[in-house]
């Protein structure tokens, strides 16, 4: 009997990509925040505060682009990029039918949509 295993990744690696830089951006985000609201107690000067503050609002742009792209990805993309899988309804078969649903249930949010 031949047990041999073989690594199946489920998530693309987009998404898995997506996942970290996201967490990498919030505690980014998350750190910079806090040492420029504590920047007296820490003794930062001005223009170190306007750095960090720079910094701040880079790492926010990308957090902003990345989430955007994701969420544009939740429509055009392949098997499990796409909303559907993350809902729960199965359209690997029958992507016109995940389309529709994903429409669907943005009607309700955003009538652009009906």
């Amino acid at each position: 009997m031949n047990n041999t295993s073989r690594l199946v990744y489920v998530w693309s690696r987009y998404i898995r990509i997506f996942h970290w830089l996201n967490a990498l951006a919030i505690m980014l985000l998350l750190g910079f925040g806090l040492v420029i609201f504590f920047a007296s107690t820490l003794g930062i000067s001005t223009d170190g505060k306007v750095i960090l503050k720079t910094l701040h609002v880079i790492v926010g742009y990308v957090f902003a682009i990345n989430l955007l792209v994701r969420i544009i990805m939740g429509f055009v993309g392949k098997d499990y990029e796409r909303w559907c899988i993350v809902i729960g309804y199965d359209c690997t078969n029958d992507k016109r039918a995940c389309g529709c649903r994903n429409r669907y249930l943005l009607s309700s949010i955003w009538p652009v949509f009906r």
